[in-house]
């Protein structure tokens, strides 16, 4: 037998000419034969030029770990927002394009059960190929339960033991979803759910202490209610560490009665959020507190002050946790400070030593701060402003050790009021700003009268223990920060051996920094430090957010609200 003389390049050489030959006098059967023949010719040629490639070399497992890290990057691993309106499809696009590249990318991608566990049911079709191609892996579902409440309930139910995570979204009316949360969930982490429309009122029969997945223990180490308010689960959460609850504002019982409840069975619970609570949340018949030993951070937004307060002094927390009562409204005029009221711990407070108080008209930003903790307030007053409030501020929440100040001065009276109510500080910071503010008094009548108090011009020296003393001012002028006074201000505590260690001025215009430094050189003489201007671009008494606020491990399990993250919002 000869061997033959074809090859693959003579075959190609002819290949046109006898196609432009023949193909006129061919069937369309016989065309269609020689269509797919030439098509698999064409498969194996492309075939074997992946496999020329160097990617094509990779093994399987590098491979798979690339899949696994471009999908994760493209979100299909990511947190949900806990916003209904920025809650998105799980995104597949990705994951499907890397099985249509070519076969070897196909069938590693296919035998990966990891890559199928993050999906939808937004198409059912797509939905069951995930499911078959995850295997028994753990999966994370987002249900979308306003489209098919049985269709969901036919999922969780058939697939529930496998579940990692689980995000429904529902639509107002979903009074099923209690229908939905019956099936056995033993390795479920994360719960959240998250009602569409704002104020979806879901009124859910009549339990309201219903067992999640009808088990008294349940293993979730996140959940996330936003807008069910008629019911709290009664499991018990051993391994909970975030809890966020939200949109509660229509509750007819004793709130504060179920949220604590709730947190009785939380005992390692580290971050927990209540959004929207309202003034008839503080009158509560609770009067037993709450332990939680493991928190971290405690935010209440969008809600009222004083019930926040109340859900507060119902807790036991760490000395070192972080409370950000933020986006708040207070009724001011008829707030009544008492002093049994305190939200939080003596403890607690004892260890804040830095204050920031900025205000005007119905705005309040105050900070306190200490190495490791932290309780920030940002509200607005409803029916009146801040001054009275601000007056009785140490009854409220006596700081006995609050050594630095720093406030936004537009009032005599308000800083005055500040400055008796801590007469250990060390440190001042004052931005003389009123100008900008109608009805508020100059900067020289504010600085004037601060000096007067500081060199005890009636007899009493307020803050005797000061040694840094930090103006800033919004004027070109030397003569609106009452030199003369400040001059005095500064002989007297060193006469009478109370001396400013440091003294710095920031004027409001660099360009007659000179005119300033010669305005005050007369004061050198009686401060051990005087610096005037060259603070940068914040200045000098910017309010700076420090970075603790930014809780590690907050964002964990999903993603926040853009007006629920730590921001200052200065009046």
């Amino acid at each position: 037998m000869s061997k033959d003389p074809q090859t693959l390049r003579s075959i190609i050489e002819v290949l046109p000419s006898i196609v432009k030959r023949e193909l006129p006098f061919k069937s369309r059967n016989e065309i269609l034969r020689a269509e797919s023949v030439l098509s698999n010719v064409l498969l194996q040629l492309r075939s074997h030029m992946n496999v020329m490639t160097a990617v094509d070399r990779l093994p399987p497992e590098i491979l798979l770990n690339i899949f696994e890290r471009v999908t994760r990057h493209a979100g299909s691993g990511g947190g949900m927002y806990l916003n209904s309106k920025r809650r998105k499809r799980v995104p597949t696009r990705l994951l499907l394009t890397l099985t249509h590249v070519c076969k070897k990318w196909r069938d590693t991608a296919i035998n990966a059960p990891a890559l199928w566990t993050h999906i939808d049911d937004y198409k059912q079709p797509q939905l069951d190929t995930f499911l078959v191609r995850s295997r028994q892996a753990p999966l994370s579902i987002h249900i979308l339960a306003k489209r098919s409440g049985p269709a969901a309930a036919g999922v969780l139910n058939a697939h529930g033991q496998r579940f990692k995570r689980l995000d429904i979204t529902l639509q107002s009316g979903g009074d099923y979803i209690l229908q939905l949360l019956t099936f056995k969930a033993p390795i479920l982490q994360c719960l959240t759910i998250t009602t569409e429309g704002r104020h979806s009122q879901l009124v859910i029969g009549t339990d309201h202490s219903p067992l999640l997945f009808h088990d008294l223990v349940c293993n979730l180490r996140a959940l996330a209610i936003v807008g069910l308010y008629s019911w709290f689960p009664a499991n018990q959460f051993p391994h909970l560490t975030h809890l966020y609850l939200a949109e509660i504002t229509g509750f007819t019982g004793d709130l504060l009665h179920h949220i604590t409840t709730l947190l009785s069975n939380t005992p390692i619970l580290q971050f927990l959020h209540v959004g929207g609570l309202r003034p008839k949340a503080s009158s509560t018949g609770v009067t037993h507190t709450v332990s939680l030993p493991a928190l971290r951070s405690l935010v209440s937004t969008s809600g009222d002050l004083r019930s926040a307060f109340r859900l507060l002094s119902l807790l036991k927390l760490p000395e070192d946790a972080l409370i950000r009562l933020d986006r708040m409204t207070c009724d001011t005029q008829f707030y009544h400070i008492h002093p049994d009221h305190v939200p939080v711990s003596r403890a607690y407070l004892n260890r804040l030593t830095r204050l920031e108080v900025a205000t005007y008209d119905d705005e309040l930003h105050l900070v306190a701060e200490g190495p490791n903790s932290g309780l920030w307030i940002q509200a607005d007053s409803i029916g009146g402003d801040w001054l009275e409030w601000l007056t009785q501020l140490n009854v409220l929440l006596p700081m006995p050790y609050i050594t630095a100040l720093h406030h936004s001065a537009i009032t005599e009276d308000l800083f005055l009021a500040l400055l008796r109510q801590f007469p250990y500080l060390d440190e001042l910071t004052l931005s003389l700003d009123s100008d900008r503010f109608e009805g508020c008094e100059s900067s020289w009548v504010l600085a004037a009268s601060l000096y007067d108090k500081l060199a005890g011009a009636d007899g009493v020296i307020y803050c005797p223990g000061l040694e840094v003393l930090k103006i800033e001012a919004k004027t070109d002028v030397p003569g609106e920060l009452a030199i003369d006074a400040l001059f005095a201000l500064a002989a007297t505590r060193a006469r009478l051996g109370q001396p400013l260690r440091r003294l710095e001025i920031q004027p409001g215009d660099m360009g007659v920094l000179d005119l300033f430094v010669e305005a005050l050189a007369p004061i050198q003489e009686h401060v051990r430090v005087l610096r005037v201007g060259g603070f940068g671009g914040e200045g000098l008494c910017g309010f700076r957010m420090q970075s603790m606020w930014d809780v590690p491990g907050a964002e964990r399990w999903w993603i926040l609200p853009s007006d629920e993250k730590p921001l200052y919002i200065l009046p």
